[in-house]
């Protein structure tokens, strides 16, 4: 059975906190990913029922 690879620790990272740092940094690219596919499916939604005209007036209103 092969061994699990473990990168090994350098002037940056050592050991478990740079073990850490890694897996916070893949947890929020998937949690950017998912809040970025949600808004686009709400984008979409929101395209097909009420037409674009009313996307672009959402978006001007909140950013005014």
């Amino acid at each position: 059975m092969a061994q699990p690879y473990v990168r090994e620790p350098t002037a940056t990272t050592s050991g478990a906190e740079g073990a850490h740092i890694e897996d916070t940094g893949h947890w929020l690219l998937w949690i950017t990913g998912a809040v970025a596919a949600a808004l686009g499916a709400v984008a979409f939604l929101l395209w097909g029922t009420r037409s674009g005209p009313y996307l672009l007036d959402l978006i001007a209103a909140i950013c005014a």
